[in-house]
């Protein structure tokens, strides 16, 4: 039988003492420190380890929370520090959409739009226009200063509207559709993510609404387009951004619409007008063609104009 040899390098050194006296979680012994040390649990390498636990354990989390705001550190930060990121979230709900590689004409792209749209939706030349231009302009957010709701009207059901709604859906920027949204998780989404909001049965939800109402409305400038609310239990004042491109899609017209005329833009169908195609066949692959179109082209043109790009006025 061999001795066990004994080495006397740092390394084994400091294993056999770690082994004799372990050392205290990093996150325990941070914790403890609060008391003297207010930013103790705000080193970088203690906030991973804390994001770590807050992602894979959620029960140790509250636990660590609890402590700390036990021991007077600000949760909010915590919260704030230790949240996943927000462009996790923003890849599994809108995948990348790369470039197309050639040049793209706008007025190309335009034909190319209302030409898919007349595929799966049966209206007049005017709707379809408007419908190909709100789609273009979603792709513009960056750069505009206004932005109008688009309304997709009908006197009553089965009148294509949801069709419209949904061939929409696959051709506009970042689509985040929704048949009914609570003014929190609109206000969140919209701070998150940046996406075009599409939301059908306006005409049963909005009615009672207020709130609702209000965030949706107060997104037509940019420049005013936010929202204050208390986050955290500190109830810290937080700007949530309400600025983003808006479809709603109901029977009739809002109550609430008419103090906001000059917002819409209305995309009427007629009782007569139904057409049973499947909007689902649009392919959303085309999203790179528009996408090129705004990075390239839109973007230097409305950034060198002299006036205001406004399609409200249009």
């Amino acid at each position: 039988m061999t001795a066990d040899t004994y080495s006397s390098s740092p390394d084994d050194l400091a294993a056999r003492e770690e082994a004799l006296h372990p050392v205290g979680d990093a996150i325990d012994v941070a914790l403890d420190q609060l008391p003297g040390d207010p930013g103790a649990i705000f080193e970088v390498d203690i906030l991973a380890a804390i994001r770590t636990a807050r992602q894979t354990d959620p029960a140790r989390y509250v636990r660590i929370r609890a402590r700390a705001k036990a021991n007077g550190a600000s949760i909010t930060e915590l919260d704030k520090l230790t949240q996943a990121s927000k462009d996790d979230g923003k890849a599994e709900m809108f995948p990348e959409v790369a470039l197309w590689p050639d040049p793209v004409n706008g007025a190309g792209l335009l034909a190319e739009l209302c030409a898919v749209l007349r595929e799966h939706v049966i209206a007049d030349e005017v709707t379809i226009t408007a419908a190909a231009l709100w789609i273009m302009h979603t792709w513009l957010m960056d750069v505009f200063t206004v932005s109008p709701l688009a309304h997709i009207t009908a006197p009553e059901k089965r009148c294509g509207k949801t069709i419209l709604l949904t061939a929409m859906l696959r051709l506009v920027f970042r689509p985040l559709p929704a048949s009914n949204i609570s003014p929190a998780a609109l206000f969140r989404s919209v701070e998150a993510f940046a996406p075009t909001l599409l939301i059908d049965e306006v005409d049963a939800f909005l009615r009672d609404n207020e709130e609702a109402r209000g965030l949706i409305n107060c997104g037509l400038y940019r420049e005013t387009a936010f929202v204050i609310r208390t986050t955290g239990d500190d109830h810290t004042p937080t700007n949530f951004s309400v600025w983003a491109a808006k479809a709603l899609c109901g029977i009739g017209k809002p109550e609430f619409r008419e103090q906001y005329t000059r917002a819409w833009i209305t995309l009427p169908f007629r009782v007569e007008w139904i057409r049973c195609a499947r909007a689902s066949s649009c392919s959303g692959g085309c999203g790179n063609v528009p996408m090129r179109w705004s990075a390239k082209t839109a973007l230097c043109a409305v950034r060198g104009a002299a006036g205001t790009v406004s399609l409200a006025r249009r």
